[in-house]
């Protein structure tokens, strides 16, 4: 019994403080609101909720043993519910703008609310690209009420920024959701909309490979949701590359595309292959070249005469034995291990894994220098192209390291020595069967009994 009592008690106090209360709530035509309840109300007679707009309109009821009813009247019947003691209004109408009233018993108003439209929108409302100009709307039906404080937070910003009426020129960082805040006294009101710039990310302009690594060429756009949006937008997709060590200079085209003709490019110079054209129009090869260095670009070619473009320098690392991979020990070796340019100061060469401090290094550890090769030295050699702690790419080479007398020399050695041997045996078989020959002759010349004198004889 007590504790009813101070339930009871404490009920009317806060009674006190919200009887008569006036709440002014902003909302957008098509979204969802919730006018809840100042209190639990427990113990409690009837609750109602009314509407007043032209003529006063009761929506729900519910007492203190559990029963509730909501107004079967369409259109509202679709529209209302209840979570607890408050009122939900789904998908809001131009009707549902006005007055509401949360009473206990039909005559207590304990609080009222002013259901106010708010209007948020973008001109234009269509994909944006840098440089375009737009313009941001908020604005609040406040009938003849106090206006509301309103100003804008740009995406990822909590800085507050008041928008010219003429509009602002956008950049990619103005992509994201704005927030409208409408200040009230003390209560914010915050609604969002979405603004799409598209744009190539700001992304490393030189994208370092080997002719042991894999070659990519990034090219997406951002934000990486908006292909479908942008798609019947373009006119065409450029690819195009210029040699690092070419003497003409002029870019070479890669591949073409067009949305509105095909759905996918084919990609056949040099065995390029392309990501995926959701978005992501990166290139690739499972191996890099000598001759892939260079500057690729890829352009997107709007219809309302725009262009995007984004370029992207691929250096290629090797390594450069000096005389060759395949050596005999004792030999003096050099490996240059280059990007056939000067290092960013950032960026470092290191050998691994074999032990440097055995070797000798010069022009920033991209020369390595073996006064001997030795029989250990063979194997894989790593060059690794380092900015920090992270590898940015690797060149691979294999050494072959034979020693002084191997068994190939010898092989060699003993077949020639066979050889030289084989041809003296012959050139004295050869000798042997001559000098007979010269004594067979004169023995057959000499067997003559009467030999006649020379002369003319008369017969």
């Amino acid at each position: 019994m007590q504790g009813s009592i101070q339930s009871i008690l404490f009920f009317i106090a806060v009674l006190k403080t919200v009887i008569g209360t006036e709440e002014v709530i902003y909302a957008q035509v098509g979204h969802d609101v919730t006018l809840k309840a100042p209190v639990d109300t427990s113990p409690k007679d009837y609750i109602y909720w009314y509407f007043y707009k032209e003529k006063e309109l009761q929506l729900s009821w519910m007492n203190h043993m559990g029963g509730r009813g909501i107004i079967k009247d369409e259109p509202w019947n679709q529209q209302l519910s209840l979570n607890g003691d408050s009122l939900v209004i789904k998908g809001i109408h131009e009707r549902n703008f006005g007055t509401y009233f949360y009473k206990l018993g039909k005559d207590s108003t304990v609080i009222t609310y002013k259901l106010r439209k708010l209007t948020v929108n973008v001109n234009p409302a269509s994909i944006l690209l840098p440089g375009d100009k737009m313009s941001l709307q908020c604005n609040v039906d406040h009938q003849g009420e106090k206006q509301p404080n309103i100003y804008w937070q740009p995406p990822q910003e909590k800085t507050k920024t008041v928008l010219e009426a003429g509009g602002i020129i956008v950049q990619s960082q103005d992509s994201g959701e704005w927030t409208c805040v409408v200040k009230n006294g003390q209560k914010e009101h915050r609604f969002k909309i979405s603004v799409i710039v598209v744009e190539f990310p700001s992304a490393p302009k030189i994208q370092y490979t080997s002719t042991t690594s894999q070659l990519n060429m990034p090219f997406s756009i951002h934000p990486i949701n908006s292909w479908e949006k942008i798609k019947p937008l373009i006119k065409e997709i450029q690819w195009s590359f210029t040699p690092k060590t070419s003497s003409d200079q002029k870019p070479q085209t890669l591949c073409s595309f067009s949305p509105e003709n095909s759905t996918e490019p084919t990609m056949n110079q040099k065995a390029l292959k392309h990501a995926s054209l959701l978005g992501n129009f990166s290139l690739s090869r499972d191996k890099g070249r000598e001759d892939d260095q260079g500057v690729y670009e890829c352009t997107i070619i709007f219809k309302k005469g725009k262009n995007l473009t984004s370029t992207v320098q691929v250096e290629v690392l090797q390594i450069i034995p000096s005389p060759g991979l395949t050596l005999i020990s004792g030999q003096r070796l050099k490996l240059h291990c280059t990007i056939g340019g000067q290092l960013p100061p950032d960026v470092e060469l290191k050998w691994s894994p074999k032990k440097t401090s055995t070797y000798t290094t010069e022009n920033n550890s991209a020369l390595l220098v073996i006064k001997e090769v030795r029989m250990e030295d063979g194997g894989m050699w790593k060059c690794e192209l380092r900015r920090n702690n992270s590898c940015l790419t690797s060149a691979v080479i294999k050494l072959n390291i034979e020693p002084v007398l191997s068994v190939w020399m010898l092989v060699t050695i003993c077949s020639a020595a066979a050889i030289i041997i084989l041809l003296a045996v012959l050139t004295a078989i050869l000798c042997r069967r001559k000098q007979r020959k010269r004594r067979h002759l004169r023995h057959q010349l000499c067997r003559c009994e009467n030999p006649k004198p020379k002369g003319f004889y008369r017969t």
